[in-house]
């Protein structure tokens, strides 16, 4: 499974965005963990089929952005998040998009 993951990363377009915060770490996990549920909650009429498996300070998830399959890890530092994936071909043009409303989302989050 993790080479089959490395792989994607690899062959697929990919995200990283780093949030610095100035919280416990405990207190950063349990924030950001609200991250995919606000996208969904916020993009609800373009983000299906989410899912969030946290182990620790780690979490990967997983959601259907307009139709196209997302995926990706949270990584949850003393001084900042992580949240790296991969994106499908067809959500190219929207990369930058992904990515700072994913950079504001976490950013309001652990502010």
């Amino acid at each position: 499974m993790l080479e089959e993951q490395n792989l994607n990363i690899f062959f697929m377009p990919s995200i990283k965005i780093e949030t610095s915060h100035q919280l416990e770490k405990q207190e950063a996990i349990v924030r950001i963990s609200q991250l995919i549920t606000k996208l969904k909650n916020d993009f609800k009429d373009k983000i299906s089929s989410e899912y969030e498996s946290w182990n620790g300070d780690k979490a990967n998830f997983g959601f259907k952005i307009m139709g196209m399959s997302m995926k990706g890890t949270i990584f949850v530092d003393v001084s900042s998040v992580m949240v790296q994936g991969t994106i499908p071909f067809g959500a190219l043009p929207f990369r930058l998009l992904i990515e700072n409303t994913i950079r504001k989302e976490a950013a309001k989050l652990l502010a």
